[in-house]
Formats: structure tokens, sequence, C-alpha cells
């Protein structure tokens, strides 16, 4: 939507959505902000002069940032966001103090918050996740919801049997013991969701973004 790409997710067959990374909103330790409250209050106070630090522009942790600053009251156009290519840099621009609050995915500093180094405020998923202390950002009082999912897609024009097959498959393997051991031993959040509810997902979720990116001036 950013680069105005010739090419989107309805060219393909959706399968299935399996997982979602609940996205953390985070804050240097020594940082006098220390609720999601706080935060919005120096969001509402002065939007330019607080930092954000996140992953690629018009990407999942540039749009959560987006969305906190909205319920904030301040325009969303004017988020003063800096986008690192990876994690790292991000990760240092916070430990460094350069940033105000900074967006990744839990796992990406699971080890920083665990630590002490960052303070995690709120996660987006919409429920307490076991093992994560932050609280959800509904949970809060923000009604923000915001998943970084991961789903599996065939080329266009597969239907029929083939389809049915494909879909039958999936639908096994999420149902199985060694796939629920896999996502419970890489920390991975169930977000299954079969075929025609993917589809449905994917047509609300793109109007949904389009918006937001509309609102932060990254799409037309």
């Amino acid at each position: 939507m950013s680069n105005n790409s010739p090419v989107d997710l309805t060219q393909v067959t959706p399968l299935a959505r399996l997982t979602g990374d609940p996205l953390v909103v985070v804050v240097p330790k020594d940082s006098p902000i220390r609720t999601i409250d706080d935060l919005l209050a120096t969001i509402e106070k002065d939007v330019a002069t607080t930092i954000w630090v996140g992953g690629s522009a018009g990407g999942a942790d540039h749009i959560l940032a987006a969305l906190i600053t909205k319920s904030a009251g301040a325009d969303p156009s004017k988020i003063n966001y800096v986008a690192y290519s990876g994690g790292g840099e991000a990760l240092a621009a916070m430990l460094g103090g350069q940033a105000t609050a900074g967006v990744s995915g839990y796992g990406e500093w699971e080890g920083q918050i665990k630590s002490g180094d960052l303070r995690a405020l709120a996660i987006s998923y919409p429920e307490p996740i076991e093992g994560i202390e932050a609280k959800p950002l509904k949970a809060q009082g923000l009604d923000i919801e915001l998943v970084n999912w991961r789903g599996i897609f065939a080329p266009p024009g597969v239907e029929g049997e083939d389809l049915e097959a494909l879909k039958a498959a999936i639908d096994n393997t999420v149902k199985s013991q060694q796939w629920k051991d896999i996502v419970k031993a890489r920390g991975w959040t169930d977000y299954y969701a079969p075929s025609d509810e993917f589809t449905g997902f994917i047509a609300s979720e793109t109007e949904r973004v389009r918006t937001i990116l509309t609102s932060i001036g990254l799409a037309q």
C-alpha cells in the first residue's frame, strides 16, 4: 500500500492463518514513563518530541505507534517515528536513550524485558498471554488490537479437489499433537483460522490497515 504495489494478497489463495505474534510497547528502564497512561500523556503534551523506534516505515510497529498516538488525541500523521531495518538497531537506540518508546515483536526484546533493561508497558494482543506480564492494550482501556500474523497461501487459481486437499492437510496438521508441541516449544501463539475465515480476515484487515496508513500519510 505504501509503495502502490500492483501485487497484493487478493491475488493469491489464502489457505490458513497459523500463528500470531504480539507486539510489545516498551520504554527504557530509566524512563519516567511507567504506564501506558504515562505514555499517552507524554504524546498528548508534545507528539513531535515523543520519539518512537521500530521496524520498517508502514509496518506493524509503525501502525501500532500510530494507533496509540491517535488514542492520545494527537494527529498520527505528526508521529515522530524512526524506522530501523532490524530489531537490533531499534534496541540499540532504546538502550542508548535515543527514543521515548519502542515497538517490536515481543520475542525480539523478551531478553531485555526480563533483564529489566526495557520496561514493557503493553502488548497488542487482544487477550493476556501466559508467560507475559505486560497486559493487553484492550485490558488497559485502549480499543487497540494488532497481531503480526503468519499464514500459508497457494498460488492463484488453485481450486476444486486441489484446494480442498491443501485445506484438509493444514487442518489436520494444526490439530496434531506435534504441531501443538512445536507451537509451545517455539513460544508461538496459536492464531489459527481456516481458509474461508482467513479470506474474510484479510479483506477486513486490508481496509483497516489502509485507513491507518492513510491517516499516517503513508498511503493514498
